[in-house]
């Protein structure tokens, strides 16, 4: 009588997800890259989703110090992107950076989405051994920062020089 009050499915799924998470964790599926940079996206202008002046400068100081500190040159970089391209704060601050490297720029999250990026970042293999440089909006670098620090990471915090958005936050895994 008491078996047939339990949920076999129910049961069989949380099983199957157990032994799924445990398989995941004994394979190192859980990756980080060698070295994950976030920074804030350079000044927007006043009513235009586009740099100010002086966000375009900033972007500018930014790309300089990434070129020449070949520690921090990224093999993959990532920008948050808004609904209905309202702001292009985070994707012109890193552009010149992707473009001087020629690398793509990745955009596939909006910025309230820093968890599945921090996910992906997480589980995608192609991901592993990477130097990652990701910018988003500073509403979310706190969010971002603690996000990664779960996974016992070394922090270092740069200040490019007449850079003015914030700082670098450099994780090495």
């Amino acid at each position: 009588m008491y078996y047939s009050t339990i949920k076999w499915p129910i049961l069989m799924k949380s099983l199957r997800s157990c032994i799924l998470i445990t398989a995941l964790i004994s394979s190192n599926s859980f990756s980080l890259p060698t070295q994950i940079i976030i920074f804030p996206h350079a000044e927007k202008a006043i009513n235009s989703p586009h740099l100010s002046a002086k966000g375009i400068a900033d972007a500018q100081i930014l790309q300089n110090f990434i070129m020449n500190s070949p520690q921090l040159k990224p093999n993959i970089v990532i920008a948050n992107r808004t609904p209905n391209q309202r702001a292009l704060g985070s994707i012109e601050t890193c552009q010149p950076i992707a473009k001087k490297l020629d690398l793509s720029l990745q955009t596939d999250f909006l910025e309230s989405e820093y968890k599945k990026m921090i996910e992906m970042l997480l589980t995608n293999p192609s991901y592993t051994n990477k130097k990652v440089l990701i910018c988003w909006d500073k509403h979310d670098m706190a969010s971002i920062a603690s996000s990664i620090k779960k996974y016992n990471v070394t922090e270092t915090t740069l200040n490019p020089k007449g850079y003015e958005a914030g700082n670098l936050f450099v994780f090495k895994n």
